[in-house]
């Protein structure tokens, strides 16, 4: 039995190493070969759009929710999470390479033209959005305050044509705040975006005059963000050390729990969701629901 244990975890570590070894030599491959290009093609190479699509074109093979942000994509996210930013006004989704429209938000440029929720955007001045990166279709969608996007739209199987003009865009995580009979507070949380979620969530029920004796927490079209942000929102309505979520790797492991006895952790609460609940919205969903 000794024996063969211990040939066991020979095995296991003699495939560990053959492991390693080969995935060490998949990178030496893809470094070689772009290192050939670089010094032997007839013409100069400018190497960073060409490891952008390798990188890009790796992600696709894995799942649809990984995604590369070049440093300009980045820059560009980011002026969403610090407010500054004009555009159409409308959150969507990428799903099986079509952007498609999940909420139009109160009074932007997309509800002036007409926007409607599952609206399918297949171009925008005449660039197409059909099986772009997400982080390209929100450039491409973003502009100067002014500025006119003509979008082509599938919607109800017709392709219509439509302008919106650029406005700048209201950046609050919430949506909507107001008190139903009876003391039911309903809020509406647009996304988890920004880093001050939290913060007017607070706000928008404290404007509500009195402490609610129930809150309906509206997460429908809120297709997520910053998980430090979930995470805070989160711990609103948890008691300390009740599990928020778990993030597991194959190397690491992270478990985020309340850090303390949340402000509205003893008041019922209702969460509605939709099919495009998702990312840190889902996280706030499941937690509450554990």
């Amino acid at each position: 039995m000794r024996r063969l244990l211990i040939t066991m975890c020979c095995m296991v570590c003699c495939w560990a190493s053959y492991a390693q070894q080969h995935n060490q030599q998949q990178l030496e491959k893809l470094s070689q070969a772009f290192h050939y290009l670089n010094n032997n093609y007839i013409d100069n190479i400018d190497l960073e759009p060409l490891v952008a699509e390798a990188i890009d074109s790796a992600l696709k093979e894995l799942d649809p929710h990984s995604e590369y942000l070049t440093r300009d994509e980045f820059m560009a996210m980011n002026e969403g999470i610090k407010g500054e930013f004009s555009g159409i006004g409308s959150n969507f989704i990428t799903l099986r390479d079509t952007v498609i429209v999940t909420r139009i938000l109160e009074g932007s440029p997309s509800q002036r033209a007409g926007l409607k929720k599952n609206d399918r955007i297949l171009s925008v001045n005449d660039t197409s959005l059909v099986g772009i990166k997400r982080s390209k279709a929100t450039e491409l969608l973003r502009g100067a305050k002014g500025s006119i996007a003509t979008l082509s739209i599938l919607r109800n199987g017709e392709i219509i044509t439509t302008d919106v003009i650029r406005d700048d865009i209201p950046t609050s995580a919430i949506g909507a705040t107001y008190m139903h009979d009876g003391g039911i507070a309903y809020v509406r949380v647009e996304s988890f975006l920004s880093k001050t979620t939290t913060e007017e969530f607070r706000t928008a029920i404290k404007e509500l005059k009195e402490r609610p004796n129930a809150i309906i927490l509206d997460l429908r079209g809120n297709i997520g963000g910053l998980l430090p942000s979930a995470v805070r929102f989160a711990e609103l309505f948890l008691n300390r050390g009740d599990v928020i979520v778990t993030v597991e790797g194959r190397k690491n492991r992270t478990t985020y729990e309340a850090s303390q006895d949340g402000k509205y952790a003893d008041i019922p609460i209702v969460v509605l969701i939709d099919e495009h609940t998702a990312s840190a919205s889902e996280i706030v969903a499941g937690a509450l629901q554990d």
